[in-house]
C-alpha cells in the first residue's frame, strides 16, 4: 500500500470478465487501494462460420466496426484463417473502433484504425461517423456481442450504410465468481 496515496486504506471490489485485464483495478492500486478482482462473467464464443464466410468475402466491405477487444480477437482469428491476398484486403479496410483500448488491440492485429471517437461508446462512434462523407452507401461488417445494443447499426443504416451484424460471442455468468 502506498502511504499518503489518495485511496490508501480503502478496499474495493472490481467485477471483471474471467481472464481479462482490468485497467481500472490497476489504476485503483496505483492510487493506494486494496483491490479484489472478482470474475462475474466469462466470454463464450458463438459459431464462427458466419464471420469466416464474411471475411472470405472481405472485398465486399468498406468498413469493419469493432466495439470491443473481444470483437477484435474474434475478427483477428477469422482473419488469420484467410489466405495472404484476403488478409491484405482485410488490412486495407477502414476500421472504426470504439475506444483507445480497442484501437490498440486492432493495431496489434495489424489493422490501422481509421476512426476512434472522442466518446468511447456506440453513440460516440455514431456521432463521429455522422461527420464523414464515406458512410452513405458503404457496406460495413460488424462482428458483435450477441444481444448488443442496436444503436450503432440502426444509426448507420439511417445514414444510408448497409451493416452486416454478425454475433460472434456472448457474455455469460461465471459460476466461479
Amino acid at each position: 500500500m502506498l502511504v499518503g496515496a489518495p485511496l490508501s486504506g480503502i478496499r474495493i471490489m472490481v467485477p471483471r470478465a474471467d481472464g481479462r485485464d482490468t485497467p481500472l483495478a490497476d489504476a485503483l492500486r496505483a492510487a493506494g487501494a486494496t483491490v479484489t478482482e472478482l470474475p462475474l462473467t466469462r466470454v463464450e464464443s458463438l459459431d464462427q462460420q458466419p464471420l469466416l464466410r464474411a471475411m472470405a468475402d472481405i472485398e465486399r466491405y468498406d468498413w469493419v466496426l469493432l466495439m470491443s477487444v473481444t470483437a477484435v480477437q474474434h475478427a483477428s482469428a477469422a482473419g488469420d484463417a484467410l489466405d495472404a491476398t484476403r488478409r491484405q484486403m482485410l488490412a486495407r479496410r477502414k476500421f472504426a473502433v470504439v475506444s483507445a483500448l480497442t484501437a490498440d488491440a486492432a493495431q496489434t492485429a495489424g489493422w490501422t484504425p481509421t476512426l476512434v471517437p472522442e466518446r468511447f461508446l456506440a453513440e460516440g462512434l455514431l456521432d463521429a461517423m455522422l461527420m464523414r462523407s464515406d458512410v452513405e452507401g458503404a457496406r460495413m461488417l460488424y462482428p458483435a456481442a450477441d444481444g448488443a445494443r442496436d444503436v450503432l447499426p440502426a444509426g448507420l443504416r439511417a445514414l444510408g450504410a448497409t451493416v452486416d451484424v454478425i454475433p460472434v460471442y456472448r457474455s455469460a455468468p461465471d459460476p466461479s465468481g
